[in-house]
């Protein structure tokens, strides 16, 4: 087990995941909030099939995924945003619409390299569509 700490912000954090040598990169398992989203039940088996060797049972990784689904801890449907909840709105990269020309231009300055390391970009075209920029 290594325990893995990091005071830095989120691009920091990441790309200092993505550049250590403690965890060869055969060991590590990315997950993302994306594909949790678009198939919770495969990601997960996917998950816990690299963290146990095996795969998990599927009547318990159903179990669990209707347990804690969005629309279950959330009382609500995925979309339906409640901005002072946690659980805001449980839709991938809608932060976008929340960014201004300027906050993206600065995110992308400070980030962008590991946006697109972590496949959540192709390139850094992202900003231009942002807030009309």
């Amino acid at each position: 087990l290594v325990k893995f700490t990091h005071p830095g912000n989120w691009a920091s954090f990441n790309g200092s995941w993505l550049n250590q040598q403690i965890i060869p990169a055969d060991k590590l398992v990315n997950v993302r909030y994306e594909e949790l989203l678009n198939d919770t039940a495969t990601e997960l088996t996917r998950v816990l099939t690299a963290a146990a060797g095996e795969p998990p049972n599927p009547a318990a990784v159903a179990e669990v995924v209707g347990k804690y689904s969005f629309d279950a801890q959330a009382g609500r449907r995925r979309g339906e945003e409640d901005s002072s909840s946690f659980l805001r709105k449980g839709v991938a990269g809608d932060w976008r619409n929340y960014f201004s020309a300027e906050a993206a231009q600065t995110f992308d300055r400070h980030a962008g390299d590991i946006l697109i390391r972590l496949g959540y970009e192709d390139d850094r075209s992202w900003v231009k569509q942002v807030a009309g920029s």
